[in-house]
């Protein structure tokens, strides 16, 4: 039987490195446009004769290593430059930089100051980054959960649908201590049905666990959880080869259950590693073998899973395997069931 699913939202762990490409790089990538190579060699003169949209750009060619080398320095000089002007984008991103040190000193309060500016001015992306900094705590910014909700509040009353989802988390997860399970629930509905994966992950959760004043229903939970799946959610993908492994709302079905498994353990989801160990070592699924079980219970341990380490222990004493080669790298091991 597949264990240690997991009952609670896994929130972004990572700090500000995260936090600086979640707010750049992925939600509105702030890459120069393709016609930039074409115009690469005014940008500097624009930037140098004080167009602050082009110290802006320039600063970003020189952070991303887009036709020019890389260099921090060069970027926060830039950045700067913008900043001076009133420029919000590159307001938020030297806010960053100072947050994390990123091309100059480390200065926290500075850049929280700048970064709470640029939020008061709806810039989203800086509500993102204030959302989590304040969520997390992080660079001599103390954890403040109250200044997060607000912030995470605003946003989703704008219509920002990660912002929908982190309010309906704060408000939902008892670890946080709000408990206004009904308006979270809402938010979490409203931000799934905007296509938040997160938010149709802890949805699926719900229904799986019959929880936050829910009954549980399986088929409502593989619904939402096809959805985060689909848009590659490590811990959705598991839960569906949770549903299949025990033919929960769903025909049983071994192998799709080991596919899955495979697919989201290949996205260091450790639950799904620790899983896909004991159906290699039960043969369930996928052909017994317990070099791929020890390799994918060493991954999980590695990741921090105690039934990971639990299970890798178990296999090498019970089958005193303490001559079996673990392979080192997936492409060692032949992925044929799929």
């Amino acid at each position: 039987m597949l264990q240690s699913v997991p009952t609670e939202i896994p929130l972004m762990k990572s700090l500000f490195s995260s936090i600086f490409f979640l707010t750049t790089a992925v939600l509105t990538p702030l890459c120069v446009p393709l016609a930039l190579s074409e115009e690469i060699n005014s940008i500097p003169q624009q930037a140098a004769a004080g167009d602050r949209e082009a110290q802006y750009q320039l600063a970003e060619c020189y952070r991303i290593g887009k036709e020019l080398e890389q260099d921090w320095e060069l970027a926060y000089q830039w950045y700067k430059k913008s900043a001076e002007q009133d420029y919000t984008p590159a307001m938020h991103a030297l806010s960053l930089c100072l947050i994390d040190g990123y091309g100059t000193e480390k200065n926290p309060q500075e850049g929280i100051k700048i970064l709470t500016i640029c939020a008061e001015r709806g810039y989203m992306k800086s509500i993102h980054a204030i959302i989590n900094v304040y969520m997390l705590g992080c660079k001599g910014i103390e954890k403040n959960l109250d200044v997060a909700k607000k912030w995470a509040k605003i946003g989703a009353e704008q219509g920002d649908v990660a912002c929908m989802s982190t309010y309906g988390v704060l408000l939902v997860d008892p670890s946080f201590g709000i408990n206004q399970t009904e308006e979270g629930k809402m938010w979490l509905r409203r931000a799934a049905q905007g296509g938040d994966q997160v938010a149709q992950f802890e949805l699926g959760l719900i229904y799986f666990n019959g929880s936050r004043g829910e009954n549980k229903d399986y088929v409502e939970a593989k619904n939402w959880f096809v959805k985060a799946a689909a848009q590659e959610h490590a811990s959705a993908i598991f839960m569906l080869a949770t549903l299949y492994h025990q033919g929960l709302g769903v025909e049983t079905n071994y192998e799709l259950a080991a596919q899955l498994c495979l697919r989201a353990a290949l996205m260091n989801c450790a639950n799904a590693q620790a899983n896909l160990a004991v159906l290699y070592t039960q043969g369930r699924g996928v052909p017994e073998n317990l070099d791929h079980a020890l390799y994918w219970a060493k991954r999980a341990a590695e990741n921090g899973d105690p039934h990971g380490d639990r299970v890798y222990h178990i296999i090498r004493l019970y089958y005193n395997s303490d001559n079996v080669v673990i392979p080192d790298t997936p492409q060692d091991i032949d992925f044929n069931f799929l």
